[in-house]
C-alpha cells in the first residue's frame, strides 16, 4: 500500500509538472504571438548570429548526447531487467516439472497401493474360501463323531439290555464283563480321540489368534502407507506454496524496481529542464528549442510506453502464475478427498472382515464348550456303569448256575458286538481319515498363509524402497531449491523469513504427524487459512485493476496534454513561418 501511495503521489506531481510546462510554453506562446513583426525579424536575425547559434547548437547537441547516453543506460538496464525475469521464468518452469514429476510418482504410487490392496483382498477371499472348506470339513467330522455316539449309545443300550438279561439269566454275566471291559477300552480310545480332536481345535484357535493378528498388523502398515502419503501430498502442496510466494515477491520486487527507474528518470528529465531552463538565459523561445524539448519529450514519452508494456505484462504473468496455484490447491483438495474416502473405505472393510473372522472364533469356542461337555457327560455315565457293574458283582454266584441256558445268547450277542466292532472300526478309520485330510488341508493353509506373508513382505519392501525413491526425489527437489536460493542473493533476507516460517510449519507438521486422530480439525484450518489467502489475493487484485485503471486515466490525460502541446507547437511553427 505504501508503495502504491508513493506511485500516485509521483504520478501527481508529474501531471502538475506537466500542467505547469504547459502553462509556460502557452504564455511564451502568447508572448512570441504578441510580438511584433519587426521585432520577430530581428529575432531571426539574431538565431542566424554564428556567435549565438553555434553556443546554442553546442548546447542542444551535448544535451541530446547526454539523452543518449541515458537511453542506452535505460536500454541496458532493460535488457538485465528481461534476462533476471527469464531467469526466473525457467526457475518457476523448473519447479513445476518438478512439482509434475512429483505428482506423476504419486499417482503411480497410488496406482500401486491399490494394486496391492486388490491382492491383499483377494488372498484374504481365498482364506476366507478355504476356512470355509475347513468348516465343512470339521462339521463332517463333527457328524462321523455324533454316529460314533450313537453307535456307542447303541452298544450301551445293548449292554442295558444284556446287564438285564444277566440279572434274568445269571450266567451271562462272565460273558457280559468281559464286553464291558472291551467297550470301556473303546470308551477310552474314543476319549483320546477327542483329546485329540480338541488339540486340533485349540491349535486351530491359534491359528486364527495369528490370522487376526497378522490382519491388524496389515491394517496398521495399510495406516502408516497413508499417513505417509498424506505427508508426501502436503509436503508438495507446501513446497508449491513457498514457490508460488517466492515467485509473488520477485514480481513484485521487480516491479517496485522498474517504479524506482521511473522516479530516477522523472528525477533526471526534470534535472535536464531545470539545466535547459537555466541555459535559456534569453527569456525567449526558438524554434530549435522547441525542436530540442519536443525530441526529450519524445523520448520521455517512448520510455514512458516500454515502461507500461512491461508493467502490461509483468500483471499478465503474475495472473497466470496466480491460476496456476488455484489450480494446484484444486488439486491438492481433490487428492487429499479422495484418499480420505478410500482409506474410509477400506478401514471399513477390514473391520467387517475382522467382525467376521470374530464370529467364527466364538462359534468355534461354542462348538469347543460343546464337545467338552459331552466329554464329561461321558466320563458320568462311564462311572455310572462301573458302579452298576460292581453292585453286580455279588450277583456273579447265582449267575454262574444260568450259564449254560444263556450259552446260545451270548453267542448271539458275540455275533452283534463282533459286527457293532466292525462298524466302530470303521468309524474310526474314517474318523480318522478325516482328521489326516484335516491336519492336510490345515498344513497347505499355513503354507499358504506363509506364502502370502512374504508376498506381504516383498510388497511392504517394495513401497519402502518406492518411498525412499520419492523421498530422494524430494531431496533433489530441495537441493535444486537452495541453489536458486543462492542464485537469487538479493532476495536472502526474505526468504530467510520465509525459511523460518516453512521450519514452523514443519515443526507443526511434526506435530500433526503425532497426532493423527486431529486430522480431520486440521484439514478446516488449512481450508479456512486458504479461504483467506484467497480473500487476500481477491483484494490485491481490486487494488491492481484500481492502479490500472488510474493508470488508463493518467495516460489519457498526458495524452490529451502532448495533443494540446503539439498543436500549439504547429501553430508556432505556422506563425514563425
Amino acid at each position: 500500500m505504501a508503495a502504491l501511495v508513493e506511485d500516485m503521489e509521483s504520478l501527481r506531481k508529474r501531471l502538475q509538472l506537466s500542467e505547469e510546462w504547459n502553462l509556460r510554453l502557452q504564455s511564451q506562446i502568447q508572448e512570441l504571438l504578441q510580438l511584433p513583426h519587426n521585432e520577430v525579424e530581428t529575432l531571426r536575425s539574431r538565431m542566424y548570429n554564428p556567435d549565438i547559434a553555434i553556443p546554442l547548437l553546442q548546447c542542444y547537441d551535448a544535451t541530446i548526447l547526454e539523452k543518449q547516453d541515458e537511453n542506452e543506460k535505460l536500454q541496458q538496464e532493460n535488457h538485465r531487467l528481461r534476462s533476471r525475469l527469464q531467469e526466473m521464468t525457467t526457475n518457476v518452469a523448473e519447479m513445476q516439472e518438478a512439482v509434475q514429476t512429483a505428482e506423476d510418482l504419486m499417482k503411480e504410487k497410488e496406482v500401486e497401493s491399490q494394486r496391492q490392496q486388490r491382492c491383499i483382498d483377494d488372498v484374504r477371499l481365498q482364506a476366507e474360501h478355504e476356512c470355509a472348506k475347513a468348516r465343512q470339513d470339521l462339521s463332517r467330522a463333527l457328524e462321523t463323531e455324533g454316529n460314533m455316539k450313537r453307535e456307542v449309545k447303541q452298544m450301551q443300550r445293548q449292554l442295558a439290555a444284556a446287564q438285564e438279561e444277566v440279572v434274568q439269566r445269571q450266567r451271562e454275566v462272565a460273558t457280559l464283563e468281559e464286553t464291558l471291559r472291551l467297550t470301556q477300552s473303546r470308551l477310552k480310545l474314543a476319549s483320546s480321540e477327542k483329546e485329540e480332536t480338541q488339540q486340533q481345535h485349540e491349535v486351530q484357535r491359534i491359528q486364527l489368534q495369528l490370522l487376526s493378528k497378522e490382519n491388524e498388523d496389515k491394517m496398521q502398515e495399510l495406516e502408516r502407507l497413508r499417513s505417509r502419503m498424506v505427508q508426501s501430498l502436503r509436503q508438495a502442496a507446501e513446497n508449491h506454496a513457498a514457490h508460488m510466494r517466492i515467485v509473488e515477491e520477485k514480481h513484485r520486487e521487480a516491479l517496485e524496481g522498474l517504479r524506482m527507474q521511473l522516479t530516477t528518470q522523472e528525477l533526471e528529465t526534470q534535472k535536464l529542464r531545470a539545466q535547459l531552463a537555466r541555459v535559456d538565459t534569453s527569456g525567449g523561445g526558438s524554434k530549435y528549442e522547441i525542436a530540442t524539448r519536443t525530441t526529450t519529450e519524445l523520448l520521455e514519452s517512448q520510455a514512458r510506453q516500454a515502461q507500461e508494456i512491461e508493467l502490461k505484462r509483468l500483471y499478465a504473468e503474475l495472473s497466470a502464475v496466480q491460476i496456476q496455484r488455484d489450480d494446484a490447491q484444486l488439486r491438492y483438495e481433490q487428492l487429499s478427498s479422495n484418499l480420505r474416502r478410500e482409506e474410509a473405505e477400506r478401514t471399513s472393510e477390514m473391520q467387517r472382515g475382522m467382525q467376521q473372522l470374530r464370529s467364527k472364533l466364538r462359534e468355534l469356542e461354542q462348538q469347543h464348550e460343546q464337545l467338552e461337555k459331552e466329554h464329561a457327560r461321558v466320563k458320568e455315565e462311564v462311572r455310572v456303569l462301573r458302579e452298576k457293574s460292581k453292585s453286580h458283582a455279588g450277583d456273579l454266584q447265582r449267575a454262574r448256575q444260568e450259564r449254560d441256558q444263556s450259552t446260545k445268547r451270548a453267542e448271539e450277542l458275540r455275533r452283534a458286538l463282533s459286527s457293532a466292532e466292525e462298524a466302530c472300526e470303521t468309524a474310526k478309520r474314517e474318523g480318522k481319515e478325516g482328521v489326516a485330510r484335516e491336519r492336510q488341508r490345515m498344513e497347505e493353509q499355513s503354507r499358504r498363509s506363509e506364502e502370502v506373508l512374504r508376498e506381504l513382505q516383498m510388497s511392504k519392501e517394495r513401497t519402502v524402497a518406492a518411498m525412499n525413491a520419492v523421498e530422494l526425489q524430494r531431496d533433489d527437489e530441495r537441493h535444486k531449491l537452495v541453489a536458486a536460493n543462492e542464485r537469487l542473493e538479493a532476495l536472502q533476507l526474505r526468504l530467510d523469513a520465509r525459511e523460518r516460517e516453512t521450519e514452523v510449519l514443519n515443526s507443526k507438521l511434526s506435530h500433526m504427524q503425532e497426532a493423527v486422530r486431529l486430522n480431520q480439525q486440521q484439514a478446516v484450518a488449512c481450508d479456512e487459512r486458504v479461504q483467506q489467502l484467497l480473500a487476500q489475493d481477491e483484494e490485491k487484485s481490486k487494488q491492481l485493476r484500481e492502479l490500472k485503471l488510474l493508470v488508463e486515466r493518467l495516460k489519457l490525460e498526458s495524452a490529451r496534454a502532448t495533443r494540446a502541446h503539439d498543436r500549439l507547437l504547429e501553430e508556432v511553427n505556422v506563425r514563425l513561418h
